[in-house]
């Protein structure tokens, strides 16, 4: 049976008083089945050596390959994760995990870019989302999608101004 780990990072910030997410077009796709070529995605990819079996380590290496941003050097909090693990029997393991990043201002980031995995790129408004997954462009495998991250995010979103904006 084959076994694929990997993990990103949903980074979220609130701009004019709305929420928005980062999210670039993937190129190339994900894993062996170049999984979500063509999708809006976070940055995000498999695990490897260098990773030592941990999915945050993952996350951030596969964050700097992507967008050449050192997360431990952002004005950003982990507020939450969301861990993914399906298989298909007889078949393949899938683990993931995705985690989900709130930058908080002054910072805005408007530099954050892809580089040759993801173009284009750019902050969306999560009101835009909806309507984008209706059209079927973002990420969406074994449950890992952007979808998922988004409604994780909405549900501690309301409490990041007692944590994060003070």
């Amino acid at each position: 049976m084959k076994t694929y780990r990997g993990a990103g990072i949903a980074f979220f910030r609130q701009r004019d008083g709305q929420y928005e997410v980062f999210l670039g077009k993937r190129k190339y796709g994900i894993g062996p089945f170049r999984i979500g070529k063509g999708k809006w995605s976070f940055p995000g990819g498999g695990m490897d050596a260098r990773d030592g079996g941990d999915f945050l380590t993952t996350a951030k290496r596969e964050t700097f390959e992507e967008m050449d941003v050192d997360v431990d050097r952002l004005t950003a909090r982990r507020v939450d994760s969301i861990r993914y693990d399906r298989s298909i029997p007889f078949f393949y393991e899938f683990h993931w995990e995705t985690f989900i990043y709130f930058l908080a201002p002054p910072q805005t980031s408007d530099d954050f870019r892809f580089y040759h995995e993801m173009d284009p790129w750019g902050w969306f408004p999560l009101s835009d989302l909806p309507a984008m997954q209706s059209r079927n462009e973002l990420f969406d495998f074994m449950g890992v999608s952007v979808m998922s991250a988004v409604e994780k995010f909405k549900t501690v979103s309301g409490s990041i101004a007692d944590h994060i904006l003070r």
